[in-house]
């Protein structure tokens, strides 16, 4: 985005990230500092049953954004 282009190029002004936006050399410092390679703890068996677990509450939650406040004020 525009506010994100910005915000970088003020702050390779500023040297706040470790590359210069006029040394093109230092890019290949970009996302390098600080990174760590993420591995999950459970297993994929896990991992899909709470994937379809969220899955099955963001289809039950689809819809409450155009409820009336009569419709909300009956449920409870």
């Amino acid at each position: 985005s525009t506010a994100l282009g910005s915000a970088l190029l003020a702050g390779s002004a500023l040297k706040l990230f470790g590359w210069d936006i006029n040394k093109p050399d230092t890019f290949v410092e970009v996302n390098t500092k600080g990174s760590r390679e993420f591995a999950p703890d459970i297993s994929e068996e896990e991992s899909l049953e709470r994937y379809r677990g969220w899955q099955r509450a963001v289809e039950r939650s689809r819809g409450w954004g155009n409820e009336t406040k009569e419709e909300t004020n009956t449920r409870n």
